[in-house]
């Protein structure tokens, strides 16, 4: 059952995986010419035709999206118009600083959401449920880049306590870890905070606490497991912000990494260097909702009946 399953949701996300990449390559083909970028304006009728020839632009479309579709499964996206590199090489010389920002990011989101979502249940209608919802309430409306501004203000420029941009030591990834873990908590925290409060009324909680168990066994032993399945889920969701929040927090602190470098692509007008990041992101995302759902379907077998 479970190995079927699987194979409906790969499946599937193969599928979606395909449709982004012909949507990525029509979108870009219909809104931009290359010709335009890379030849200067007093370029010669002649000298475009060969660009133009050369770069396949003259194919007809079928021919450009199918040779467009065999190179991405060959992780070859062309070279940059910009740098005149590989986007290949340029993509995994960014790469790590991205992961290292998202791995921080996501960590801080965890510890931070999850934990006071499960006190404000516990705690309900306290002042540490209403400072939860006042936080969260501010967290969703708060745009991430104020808020990274406002952190290097107080922290880099008044205090002068920690770097404001660049990648180095763990000082350079404290504000952006915090600005993009911040940037995600919100929905984090009042998720975790519904989910336990509606399993915290359960008959079997009622059951427990009637048999006199300890609280720390029915919160942490018998609550949360069960409440943590759809924050789990939410959490694998929450990917696309994680790649929106980044490209913001890396643009704020100067951040060497993906993010940074599709907000400088975009506005070079980088066709190859954007096409190839977006494509990136996406299958980074459908490849993190199917992790999600095949931990999610291990832990209750009633989602491979759905």
């Amino acid at each position: 059952m479970l190995r079927s399953f699987i194979i409906k949701k790969l499946f599937l996300a193969v599928l979606i995986a395909l449709g982004v990449i012909t949507g990525t390559f029509l979108l870009l083909y219909l809104s931009s010419d290359p010709v335009a970028t890379l030849l200067p304006a007093e370029a010669r009728a002649e000298d475009i035709e060969e660009f133009r020839k050369a770069m396949g632009l003259n194919d007809p479309l079928p021919v450009q999206l199918v040779r467009f579709i065999w190179q991405v499964m060959q992780f070859d996206f062309g070279t940059s118009y910009i740098n005149k590199l590989p986007v290949t090489k340029l993509i995994l010389e960014r790469l790590p600083a991205s992961l290292e920002l998202a791995a921080a990011g996501f960590l801080f989101y965890i510890c931070f959401s999850i934990p006071l979502g499960v006190l404000a249940a516990i705690k309900r209608f306290s002042f540490l449920d209403n400072l939860s919802t006042i936080i969260a309430v501010v967290g969703m409306a708060m745009p991430i880049y104020w808020y990274g501004i406002m952190l290097i203000i107080f922290f880099g420029v008044k205090l002068q306590i920690l770097p404001i941009s660049g990648r180095g030591d763990f000082t350079h990834l404290i504000l952006p870890m915090v600005t993009l873990g911040t940037f995600l908590a919100p929905v984090g925290m009042r998720l975790t905070r519904s989910a336990m409060i509606d399993v915290l009324n359960q008959d079997y909680i009622r059951t427990a606490r009637a048999k006199g168990l300890s609280l720390t066994s029915i919160y942490f032993k018998h609550a949360l497991k069960n409440a943590i399945l759809p924050v789990i889920s939410a959490v694998f969701v929450q990917m696309g912000l994680l790649l929106s929040g980044a490209v913001v927090t890396e643009t704020v602190y100067a951040w060497p990494g993906l993010g940074r470098l599709a907000a400088t692509a975009i506005i070079a007008g980088d066709y190859p260097l954007v096409r190839a990041l977006v494509i990136l992101f996406t299958l980074f995302v459908v490849t993190a909702n199917l992790i999600g759902d095949i931990i999610i379907s291990a832990l209750d077998p009633r989602i491979r009946l759905k």
